[in-house]
C-alpha cells in the first residue's frame, strides 16, 4: 500500500505503520497521537517508505566520486575501468597504511570514497538491492546507523588485520554492503528461519569469489558482515521498536553529521601535503599491495589491494 489511507476506511499510523480505524485519535500500538487522515499519506512518505536512507547514502557516494573525478585532472585506466589517481583517493578519505589509526575519521570517510567508475557502480547496485529489503525491514534511521556502524567496523577489522603495513591501500562501501547483507542474515537467524544458513554461506562465498578474482579487502568484508549479523539479530529481537524511533532518529542525525565531518577532515590532513604514492617498494609476504596506478577496489594491480566489492 503506497498511501497511508486504506480502502477500508481506516489508515496506517505514519510512525509504526499499524492500521487504525478512521475515527481513532491515538494509535492503538505505538500510542502516539494520530494526524488527520488526510495528512497520513504525506507523513508516511516523509517517514521513509520511499527508501530515503538508501537514496541519501547512494547520493553521498556519487557526489563524493564526482568530486574525486573533478579533482583528478588526468584520469587513468585501471585493470577494469576508468579510475582515480591514488593521491586523490587519499585526499578524499581513502586509507593508506596506518592512516586509519592516526586519522580515525577515515574509517568512516573511506566508506564513501571509490577507486573507479566500475567500483562505485558495483557497490551502488548492491546498496540499491539491499536497501529495498533492509530499509523496509528496519526503517530509514536504523538503516543509516547500521550502514555507518558496519562500514566503520569493516575498516577497523581490516586495520587490525593488516596493521600499519605501508603497502595497505583501501577504500569503498563494500564493508558496509556486506554489513547490510549480514543484517538481513541476522534478522532471519533471530526469527529462527532456517534460510539464514543458506544466506550466510552465499554471502561468504561471494566474498571469497571477489577476493580470488579481484583481490578485495576480505577483512573489511568479514568485519562488516560480523557487525551486521549482530545488529540484524538485535533489531529483530527489539521489543516495541517504535518506542526507540526517537533515539534512532537522533543517532541517524549524529551519523549524518559524522559523515560530513569525516569527508571534510581528510582535506586538512598533513598526509596529502606531499601527494604520496602509496605502496612504493616490494610487497611483504602476506600483505596487500597498494596501487601505483589506480585500479578498481578489489582489483589487484601491479602494486595494489583495495578494500571493497
Amino acid at each position: 500500500m503506497v498511501s497511508g489511507v486504506s480502502s477500508l476506511g481506516g489508515f496506517n499510523c505514519p510512525y509504526c505503520r499499524y492500521y487504525n480505524a478512521h475515527d481513532e485519535r491515538t494509535c492503538r500500538r505505538c500510542e502516539r497521537r494520530l494526524p488527520p487522515p488526510g495528512l497520513a499519506p504525506l507523513l508516511t512518505a516523509l517517514g521513509g517508505v520511499d527508501l530515503w536512507a538508501t537514496k541519501a547514502l547512494a547520493a553521498t557516494s556519487i557526489v563524493v566520486f564526482a568530486l574525486q573525478l573533478a579533482a583528478s585532472g588526468k584520469l587513468g585506466f585501471g585493470a577494469l575501468a576508468l579510475s582515480v589517481p591514488p593521491p586523490v583517493v587519499i585526499r578524499f578519505g581513502g586509507i593508506w597504511g596506518a592512516l586509519g589509526w592516526s586519522e580515525p575519521y577515515r574509517l568512516l570517510a573511506a566508506c564513501f570514497v571509490h577507486f573507479s567508475v566500475l567500483h562505485i557502480a558495483m557497490n551502488m547496485l548492491a546498496l540499491a538491492e539491499l536497501g529495498r529489503a533492509g530499509e523496509k525491514l528496519i526503517g530509514g534511521t536504523r538503516f543509516v546507523v547500521a550502514y555507518v556502524v558496519t562500514g566503520v567496523a569493516g575498516f577497523a577489522v581490516s586495520g587490525f588485520w593488516y596493521g600499519d603495513n605501508p603497502l595497505f591501500f583501501t577504500a569503498g562501501a563494500s564493508g558496509a554492503i556486506f554489513g547490510l547483507d549480514g543484517m538481513l542474515v541476522g534478522d532471519r537467524m533471530a526469527r529462527r528461519d532456517p534460510v539464514w544458513k543458506d544466506m550466510l554461506v552465499r554471502t561468504i562465498v561471494h566474498s571469497v569469489i571477489f577476493y580470488l578474482a579481484l583481490r578485495t579487502n576480505q577483512a573489511a568484508h568479514m568485519g562488516g558482515l560480523a557487525a551486521g549479523l549482530v545488529l540484524g539479530f538485535l533489531f529483530a529481537r527489539e521489543a516495541r521498536p517504535w518506542k526507540r524511533d526517537g533515539l534512532f532518529g537522533v543517532l541517524a542525525g549524529a551519523s549524518a553529521l559524522a559523515i560530513v565531518a569525516s569527508l571534510a577532515l581528510p582535506h586538512l590532513s598533513p598526509a596529502i601535503a606531499s601527494e604520496p604514492r602509496p605502496g612504493l617498494g616490494g610487497p611483504r609476504r602476506g600483505a596487500p599491495r597498494a596501487p601505483a596506478a589506480p585500479v578498481d577496489e578489489g582489483d589487484e594491480g601491479d602494486e595494489g589491494d583495495e578494500g571493497g566489492r
